[in-house]
Formats: structure tokens, sequence, C-alpha cells
């Protein structure tokens, strides 16, 4: 951490940086285990990329650039420099005033390949991988603001032809692959004939890839049904990602999204801006979706194991890998549904949220979200 603020001061300092100048660095060491036929791969790398932020006005302007001295600095700020400005919500200011802010993990260290590799054997025999990273992230601008982030990743995947479960955590010993498992299909031959797609319920694979574009999609003040209850709390100790302060140095405290009556707040503005890359500038999302516990499913209905936004509009056409199911179990072979519907009725006709709960990589916290199908239309592909 020391190392990281202090390079970030000299680059600071070297572009002779002022109060319209925010710098953004990071720094991420990972190391890759890949077990297929019971042999295994070793992988290691190191990235680190620089991003510059320009305030001229009410306009913004962002560039970055591949390493982190002096010379990445001024690579990025001319890149920003030549770059179309973006506009700023009125009134809202582009990053923190000054002041030193930090989040890091007591002895964080990345994972050993013996303990990796262990984990990979004793999760099972299928070809699997295991991704873990320990990035460190510096922030500062011309007026004052210095903070500094280390955090740990662990990303746990497992491959069945095209399809990947996945498992996240902070870290190692967090990591439960449990977090992967689907229930067994249970064939009921002739199940389909006649069948009517009443509930669709989304595993939390579903639910992750689908949960975060609706939170952000519903505007504040419209319905929903009771099982969506969900807040974004970026300073969960347990959460993959988030903090307690935004990519742009802004406090980031716990905020209610729905209250199972209500839309209450979409996770946007200062404290909840982050950056998926340094490649990219920060984006408005919630860091750590979690959803409560409510309601109860029956176990039938259309069960989805993954979902794809195919197109957005006032209609929404979602692509789901999905079986009919009976007792919370598939009872015919997965197969692509499309869904199509607006985002206001998949929030509308949110019924339930049942264990197991899982984390996403997505950074959702979910289990499988219950929705009834009046409102949308469901039909196998």
């Amino acid at each position: 951490m020391t190392r990281a603020l202090d390079a970030l001061e000299r680059a600071l300092e070297a572009v002779r940086a002022d109060a319209r100048c925010e710098v953004f660095q990071r720094r991420t060491r990972r190391i890759s285990l890949e077990i297929e036929q019971g042999r295994v791969r070793v992988r290691h790398g190191v990235e680190e990329g620089t991003a510059v932020r320009l305030h001229r006005g009410d306009a913004l302007r962002f560039g970055a650039a591949s390493g982190l001295g002096v010379e990445a600095v001024r690579e990025a700020i001319a890149l920003a420099s030549s770059m179309p400005a973006t506009r700023l919500a009125d009134g809202e200011p582009p990053w923190a005033e000054g002041g030193e802010l930090r989040d890091v993990e007591d002895a964080i260290e990345l994972p050993t390949r013996e303990a990796m590799e262990q984990w990979l054997r004793e999760a099972g025999e299928a070809r699997t991988s295991l991704d873990a990273a320990v990035g460190v992230e510096a922030l500062g601008t011309g007026d004052g603001l210095r903070a500094c982030r280390v955090r740990g990743l662990v990303w746990a995947r497992r491959h069945e032809g095209t399809r990947v479960r996945s498992a996240v955590a902070r870290r190692l010993d967090r990591l439960d692959p449990e977090d992967w498992e689907e229930p067994a299909v249970v064939e009921r031959p002739g199940l389909a004939a006649g069948f009517s797609v009443g509930v669709i319920a989304l595993l939390p694979a579903a639910a992750g890839a689908l949960a975060p574009a609706l939170v952000a999609a519903v505007a504040v003040g419209s319905a929903v049904g009771p099982g969506w209850i969900c807040e974004d709390h970026p300073g969960e100790s347990n959460a993959p990602g988030g903090g307690v302060f935004d990519d742009t140095g802004f406090p980031a405290g716990r905020l209610q999204l729905a209250d199972g009556h209500r839309v209450l707040a979409l996770p946007r503005g200062p404290g909840r801006r982050r950056r998926h890359s340094f490649r990219e500038p920060p984006t408005e999302r919630a860091a750590n979706l979690s959803f409560s516990r409510s309601g109860a499913w029956s176990g039938s209905g259309l069960l989805a194991r993954a979902a794809r936004i195919h197109a957005v509009g006032a209609e929404w056409s979602v692509v789901l890998d999905a079986a009919l199911a009976q007792e919370g179990h598939p009872s015919s072979a997965w197969r692509p549904w499309l869904v199509v519907g607006p985002p206001e009725a998949w929030v509308l006709r949110c019924e339930a949220m049942v264990r197991p709960i899982r984390r996403t990589p997505e950074g959702v916290r979910s289990g499988t979200l219950v929705f009834r199908g009046h409102g949308l239309s469901a039909v196998p592909l």
C-alpha cells in the first residue's frame, strides 16, 4: 500500500496535477490453475494500469494507459485530452474532496499453488479452474484526495461443454464449491404436455445475470412484488466487490433499493461509482446487490439456471437456459426459453426469494427469485 501511494504521489507531482485532474492506478497480481483429466496447468500474471479523468467546467474526459510510471500518466492525460467529453449530472462533483481514505484487508496474500490445487481436486473431477488475485488501487487528485484499497478475490469455474458454473469469494478459505451446484434433474415423462408457465424461478446464477439490469432500469416509485426486497451493501465484509468508499472516493453506505412494495432508490450518484477495469471510466451500479429472503415457492414452474438479456426497449427479450420443474427439481431437459416483457413486469411479479443463497460474479447475493408468469410471455426456442 505504501509503495502504491508513493508511486501515485510521484506521478501527481511530475504532471503537476491540479484540482481538475484525477489519477487512478491499479496493480493486480494473479495466479490461475486449471485441472483437466488430472493434469494441472498454472499461470501467473501481473497487470498494471493508470487512468486519468480531466474535469473542465461541466465536461469530463477519460484516458487510460498500461503501466504505473510517470510516462503512463502522461500518456493517459494526452489520450483524455483528445477524447470527446461526457457531461456531469447537474451539481454532481466528479470525485470526492481532499482527504485520506484506506480500505485494506488484513494479511491479504495470494493463496499458494498447493492450496489452490487441493481445493480444485476436492471440488470434483470435472474440468475446473481457479483464479486468485490481489489488487492494489490508489486514487489521487490535485486538490489532496489520497485513497488506497487492497482487495483479494478468488473465482472458481466448472466447465461443462459450453456452459460454465461459477463460485466467488474474497479468500480461498471462504470459497464454497456448493455455490455452483444445481438441482439434479428428475425426469417426469409427459410433464410438458399441456404445461402452463405460471411461475418462472431464477436460480442464483440466472438472477445474478438479470437482477442488476432490472435494478438499474425500473424507476423510483414503481410498484414491485413482495419478493423484490433488495439493497446495495458495499461495506459487507464478505462481499467480493465494494468497499467503504467507491472508486471516486465518495463514502459508500448501505442503500435500500426496494422494500417489496416500491422501488425506493437507484444505485446512482456519488458512492455508487465503480470501475470494472482501469481501462474504463467509473460506472454507476450496485457493488453488492443483496436480496432478502421472503415468501415461498411450491417448486413448480419454469426453472432457469442461466439468463441472457437479448434485447432491451419497452419490451425486454430475455433468453433463459431453463427446464420445467416440480418439487424444485428440473423435470425435463434444459433448453433455451425466450421470455418477453417490460422490466417493470419482472419486478412487479417477483413473489419470493428462497434459499439456498449464493454469491455470483456479477456482485449479486441472492437465492432463487420466483416470479409469477402473468405479464411475461415465455416460449421454448
